[in-house]
């Protein structure tokens, strides 16, 4: 038995258990910038986990994931995401980190006046060139430039959504275009059965109305009563279409979906000062202030001089420590928890002085992977 890594692409690794010379259980492992906050780390993405039927029970994906577990610490992946079955991936060290929300909006309202029916398109959309990818990838960085989870996307590689709102579901890509000018895009699922946005965003958010019109005539189109939005709460399309009347569901799963993990971290925290810096001023703090970080991964000692933050690794004097499992401080980095919450947990212990800089640095927030960037 043994264990190979080829290429299987760009940034693609492909990681296979052999037995006998026959490949039997595998992976792929995706190499991919991800936010943490306005930060952007080594993202390791775990997906097409499989074993053959006649193979399975007798631990070969454990190998291949134990093994997969090593080499990304080796290689200095920073964090890994992996989108898991239920009760399986928390055997190392994975986490639900990344909410799963979606909005419903009823065409016409129930007959009330201000239904999405009645919304006028200020916009041209047409479908996305090729040629509109650097427009549409400066709009998404912008719109997702502190989102944590989200993919930053490589405008060498990118060419538009490699998926819809599922894993069988192509999308269409369009941009809304004004004197010539992209002002934003949306991704919208090819499906005759419903009308699905998976991703939208805009430079000048009166787009967000084109937007709206084009869902609701292509639901009329289709015979449909709803159109369904798949972005994060707080995301500027979503708080647009609350007018319409929109039913929004937010999941937080248990051990399944959106998880996430540290893989080194060493390097993960060696990349987090500027954010960590960003954080501490986005919450107004300007006194000195210090926190010791310890996990069973690390330890680093973050320090706030009024100014600017400064990480060293290891254990360092400071005003207060905070001894987190790391999968709660997974959690806290992500803003899927906020301090407040993850002090409230068992496997988290706070000591030492009161730490202003804690509550500054894990701020809560909504984590989150546009489908069209999921493995």
């Amino acid at each position: 038995m043994d264990i190979r890594v080829t290429d299987a692409g760009r940034n693609v690794k492909r990681i296979q258990l052999f037995v006998d010379d026959e490949a039997v259980s595998g992976l792929y492992l995706f190499d991919l910038p991800m936010r943490v906050g306005g930060a952007v780390v080594r993202m390791g993405g775990i997906g097409g986990v499989a074993t053959r039927k006649e193979h399975r029970m007798k631990g070969y994906c454990r190998a291949v994931m134990d093994f997969t577990m090593r080499y990304m610490h080796d290689e200095r992946y920073d964090m890994s995401v992996l989108f898991g079955i239920p009760n399986f991936y928390y055997r190392w060290g994975y986490v639900t980190s990344l909410v799963d929300c979606e909005c419903l909006i009823r065409v016409d309202g129930d007959g009330c006046p201000g239904a999405l029916r009645e919304v006028r398109a200020k916009h041209r959309l047409r479908k996305m060139r090729r040629a509109d990818i650097p427009a549409v990838l400066e709009i998404y960085a912008k719109a997702n430039a502190s989102r944590s989870a989200t993919i930053a996307r490589d405008p060498a590689t990118w060419r538009g959504p490699r998926k819809g709102s599922g894993w069988q579901i192509k999308a269409r890509p369009l941009v809304a275009e004004q004197n010539g000018k992209i002002v934003g895009y949306m991704f919208v699922d090819e499906s005759n059965d419903s009308v699905v946005c998976s991703e939208a965003a805009a430079r000048d958010e009166a787009a967000y109305s084109s937007f709206a019109a084009f869902l609701a005539r292509r639901a009329r189109a289709l015979k449909q009563e709803t159109v369904r939005v798949i972005a994060p709460p707080d995301d500027p399309f979503a708080i647009y279409l609350r007018r319409f009347g929109a039913t929004f569901t937010v999941r937080y799963p248990l051990c399944r979906a959106g998880m996430a993990c540290i893989t080194n971290f060493n390097t993960l925290f060696r990349k987090l000062a500027a954010e960590f810096t960003r954080r501490a001023r986005a919450a107004g703090l300007a006194q000195p202030s210090s926190l010791c970080v310890v996990t069973d991964k690390g330890a680093a000692t973050i320090s706030f001089d009024g100014r600017r933050a400064r990480v060293a690794l290891g254990e360092r004097p400071a005003q207060a420590r905070l001894c987190a499992a790391q999968e709660v401080l997974t959690q806290m980095l992500l803003g899927y928890r906020g301090w407040r919450d993850a002090l409230n947990d068992e496997r988290v212990r706070l000591s030492g002085r009161k730490a202003p800089l804690g509550p500054a640095l894990f701020p809560q927030g909504e984590p989150f992977m546009w489908p069209a960037d999921h493995f």
